[in-house]
């Protein structure tokens, strides 16, 4: 059995009656012991920027598929203006594995190789994404396209003002 009460003042004590071992947290305004004022460090930020591009990617191909004619053309041996290939799906692989990694190594890289490989991987997708809305008449892509756009500008800019010896 547990014995769970709330003291004056906003203190949870938490305590297990067969062992009476037991646990108190102080409770209160959330800004004073600073909950609001978290610093996530920027590999976290290089993570979730990371991931935020692929589900953005995986939302704005998924929608792709709702173009009138898009799955016949996929049927017929297209993707966009490409023929489907070993070649075109190895390429479109990468495309997608190279971010999907990008997820972990900003977490795990040494700094300086960190750092600039978001950079470089940052600058290449940025000019993939702009690529991909060229001669795009649909406005929900162009809208995908420039929040990626803003996704890898953001990715440069922390790993640009990220530490070389940062952990």
């Amino acid at each position: 059995m547990t014995l769970c009460e709330l003291r004056s003042r906003g203190t949870l004590s938490v305590r297990f009656a067969s062992s009476g071992v037991g646990y108190e947290e102080e409770l209160g305004n959330e800004e004073e012991q600073g909950v609001d004022r978290v610093d996530i460090g920027v590999r976290a930020k290089l993570a979730a920027l990371w991931a935020t591009y692929m589900f953005l990617s995986v939302y704005a191909d998924f929608l792709y598929l709702y173009q009138p004619g898009k799955i016949e053309d996929i049927r017929g041996g297209l993707i966009g203006p490409f023929d489907v290939s070993q070649a075109m799906l190895l390429i479109a692989s990468v495309l997608v594995i190279v971010p999907a990694l990008m997820i972990f190594l900003s977490l795990v890289l040494p700094a300086s190789i960190n750092r600039w490989t978001n950079i470089a991987a940052g600058a290449v997708y940025t000019l993939i994404s702009i690529a991909n809305v060229l001669g795009e008449t649909w406005i929900y892509y162009w809208l995908f396209g420039m929040l990626e756009v803003v996704i890898f500008l953001l990715i440069i800019r922390y790993a640009w003002k990220s530490s070389e010896t940062a952990p």
